[in-house]
């Protein structure tokens, strides 16, 4: 299993989800994808990178544009 650290995220995501307890991206697996945009400096990147890892469609959710 792979740690939130060996993601390409952010260093200020990194440091704020350690910071929170989570270590791995499983660990985030009880909140909602819209919780975990709602956290202090996780962006689109870092969500599409984190959704990825926890097996998660980054764009569920989201209406279509046409």
């Amino acid at each position: 299993m792979s740690k939130i650290a060996d993601l390409r995220l952010r260093p200020c995501v990194v440091a704020e989800l350690a910071k929170l307890g989570f270590v791995t991206p499983a660990d985030l697996d009880h909140l909602s994808n819209a919780e975990i945009l709602r956290m202090p400096g996780v962006s689109g990147k870092d969500w599409r990178a984190l959704a990825a890892a926890m097996g998660r469609d980054p764009c569920s959710g989201a209406s279509a544009k046409s």
